[in-house]
């Protein structure tokens, strides 16, 4: 049976859109997004046959690529290869670039190219963004805004105009941005924390315990929840009932457990418990969500639900029987 995420239903719409404009614009296609108003996860995933140019406008997350989980901030650049896996965790609103394109694009200008040493750099794999100083940024802003207008319209020599865009985008990062040091960016108690939340997003239904978490992470309780929240800005508890939320979502999209089920396997202690906090958060309850999502007339449907249903403050309202019972 078919599994629909809300998440990946939202995705499904821009996936439409990109093929269309990838397409039209002969291997190019630019998107601007904004995460993490809907949902804190961006599951691991691939794109098969084309490179991800992730351009960080605004915002943060963190960023798991080749094994590493690195935070990204305004003016990084990350350059997603063709099947490569990768996933966003948000701890915060996330606005970036997205720039697809096939690399034949590129391939008159190669042999030009890769004379720059900052192109090598850039279409080496690392899970280390590049970084660009603000002018330069501004400069690689507004080329994207200009594939993004031209791709809308039917401006004479839009394709020719897209292309030469892309290829100056690709000059300035390589002549400009610098790699930073994964060492820098994640010092002491950072670099274990990262190492932590992929285990937290992989085993959200786990019944984790504070002592658990500063273990794995090598620290103190007291330590260990200090940094974290300074880190990620919420606090542990707060940030796995969110991912618990975040999977209850997607096992009510696919229209194919009850509330019982689903209470169960995301890690919370009843229906009940669970059944409060969804309501809680999105102002209805699970199965009214259900319900909403089995209709099945309209793709857009699970998309709009999720940003139209409400997000009050932390979802930390019930914070002491979350931790009694978690």
């Amino acid at each position: 049976m078919s599994r629909p995420q809300c998440q990946e239903e939202i995705f499904h719409l821009l996936q439409h859109q990109r093929k269309h404009r990838y397409a039209e614009n002969g291997g190019i296609c630019a998107i601007c997004l904004d995460h993490g108003e809907n949902f804190n996860v961006v599951k691991p995933h691939y794109h098969p046959n084309f490179y991800e140019l992730v351009v960080v406008r605004g915002g943060s997350a963190l960023h798991s690529y080749l094994g590493k989980t690195i935070p990204l901030s305004a003016g990084d650049i990350v350059l997603i290869q063709p099947v490569h896996i990768h996933n966003y965790l948000f701890p915060s609103p996330f606005h970036i670039y997205n720039v697809l394109f096939n690399f034949e694009v590129l391939a008159p200008y190669l042999n030009e190219l890769k004379t720059i040493p900052g192109y090598r750099e850039l279409t080496t794999p690392s899970p280390m963004p590049m970084h660009l100083d603000e002018d330069d940024f501004s400069m690689v802003y507004r080329l994207i805004e200009d594939i993004i207008a031209l791709q809308e319209g039917n401006a004479v020599g839009r394709r020719l105009r897209i292309h030469m865009d892309l290829l100056n985008i690709i000059l300035l990062i390589s002549l400009h941005a610098k790699r930073g040091d994964v060492h820098k960016r994640l010092r002491g108690p950072h670099d274990a924390i990262c190492r932590l939340l992929p285990k937290l997003e992989q085993e959200c239904a786990h019944p984790w315990t504070i002592e658990e978490m500063a273990a794995f992470a090598g620290m103190s309780v007291s330590s260990f929840s200090h940094h974290f929240r300074n880190f990620v800005k919420i606090s542990p508890y707060e940030y796995l009932l969110r991912l618990r939320m975040d999977l209850a979502i997607t096992m009510l999209g696919a229209g194919a457990y009850n509330v019982e089920t689903i209470a169960t396997r995301c890690g919370f202690a009843n229906p009940c418990h669970f059944t409060r906090l969804f309501h809680a958060r999105y102002g209805c309850a699970p199965r009214v969500f259900q319900r909403h999502t089995d209709a099945g007339v309209d793709k857009k449907r699970i998309g709009r639900l999720l940003g139209s249903f409400k997000h009050p403050s932390p979802l930390s309202q019930d914070s002491s029987s979350n931790r009694q019972e978690e």
